[in-house]
């Protein structure tokens, strides 16, 4: 959830359309689905705690970033208690460097979390395409996940590495 705030690069933590996981779409059955009242576009990215997608707000008309607890953790009532906690304290940020929370809520059994869709994709789909980051650009895209990284740290919100 921590973004380098719209710079062309970014930080893992971000909801990012950058990571399509194509080849793996034809498999998932949100794909098209209506979750609320988010209809589910494309998977953008998956990890052990959670699956992020592209989503439309049809009230709104705009594209947000949906993030579910992953199927398997569904049935975990821990899981899911740490998948709303963490969703609360996401929400009370207002940061430059951290994702805004929309919206958060449960569809028939699964919790999920509406964050804003960033454009650009992460800074390791930029070092992938353009190799490394001129050193001035790198120390600003680490300083600023660092600040958000410490924003999310002060209300309680530790991220989870896959």
């Amino acid at each position: 959830m921590v973004d380098s705030r719209r710079h062309t690069t970014g930080h893992p933590l971000r909801a990012s359309t950058g990571r399509a996981l194509a080849h793996e779409d034809s498999y998932d059955r949100w794909l098209g689905a209506t979750l609320g009242k988010y209809r589910i576009i494309r998977r953008i990215a998956r990890g052990g705690m959670g699956v992020v997608y592209e989503a439309v707000d049809p009230v709104l008309q705009r594209r947000v970033a949906v993030k579910l607890l992953p199927e398997a953790l569904t049935r975990d009532s821990i899981a899911q208690s740490k998948f709303l906690s963490e969703a609360r304290a996401a929400a009370r940020l207002n940061h430059a460097n951290v994702v805004p929370v929309h919206d958060a809520g449960e569809h028939r059994g699964v919790p999920y979390l509406v964050m804003e869709l960033l454009e650009g994709g992460s800074a390791n789909d930029r070092l992938k395409t353009w190799g490394p980051f001129p050193w001035a650009e790198a120390t600003r895209v680490i300083a600023d996940a660092c600040r958000g990284l410490a924003a999310a740290h002060a209300v309680g919100l530790n991220q989870q590495t896959d």
